[in-house]
């Protein structure tokens, strides 16, 4: 069953949960505001990429990039080992890694 956001977008289950096994990583102190900015991130994500969502659904892929984005600079050399260690491919995520 998915869940929906604050701002009534559908979380799918795959999406939800992966970033649930993410925030464990993070020191508890971060894992609020870090959840708010990866679920905005994401959702925003979403919305301007058509093929990233289903029936207006975050997609794991849309949570991904939230991360990414999320992710302070000086932080995002350790995502493809972050990546690795849950069992995601961070090559397809790499062009979101650059500074905007």
């Amino acid at each position: 069953m998915s869940i929906t956001s604050a701002g009534g977008t559908r979380w799918a289950d795959d999406a939800n949960d992966k970033l649930a096994a993410f925030l464990a990583d993070l020191p508890e102190e971060q894992r609020v505001e870090r959840e708010d900015a990866v679920r905005r991130s994401a959702e925003a994500f979403a919305r301007g990429q058509s093929r990233y969502q289903l029936a207006d659904m975050v997609s794991l892929e849309a949570m991904c990039v939230g991360w990414v984005r999320t992710t302070p600079t000086a932080e995002r050399a350790n995502l493809p080992t972050f990546f690795a260690r849950h069992g995601l491919d961070f090559a397809s995520f790499e062009e979101y890694a650059a500074p905007r």
